[in-house]
């Protein structure tokens, strides 16, 4: 793993990945139903334990990824985003395996993990 610095333009995808981090897991808190639409899925009597726990998971790998990008932190963020890219996976999985789930989520939560594959190969290089 090499000590260089991180490139300017993978310096901003990963904050502006870390924001909406941020966002979505401020979504789940402050609003539960529209976060858990968002996410894919539909309950007819909502869980909110669900909401908080998904919530707060995303505020801090959201956080996570917002500090290492803005220290420069290279291989902290390499990491990061590589053992974090099981998340949108599980999520996807979730989303697919969930009865009346929207595609489109699904999908998006796939997009994100070959995201961060790719954002993880240049951060290795």
């Amino acid at each position: 793993m090499s000590t260089q610095p991180i490139s300017s333009s993978l310096r901003l995808i990963s904050l502006l990945l870390g924001l909406g981090m941020l966002f979505i897991g401020a979504r789940f808190l402050i609003a539960p139903e529209v976060g858990e639409a968002g996410f894919g899925l539909h309950y007819d009597q909502p869980n909110y334990a669900f909401h908080s726990i998904k919530g707060i998971r995303d505020i801090f790998s959201g956080l996570l990824i917002v500090l290492f990008a803005w220290s420069h932190d290279r291989r902290a963020l390499f990491l990061t985003l590589l053992a974090g890219s099981i998340i949108p996976l599980a999520d996807m999985i979730t989303v697919w395996q969930t009865p009346g789930s929207n595609l489109w989520a699904m999908l998006i939560h796939g997009g994100t993990v070959v995201t961060l594959w790719v954002m993880s190969y240049f951060l290795r290089h």
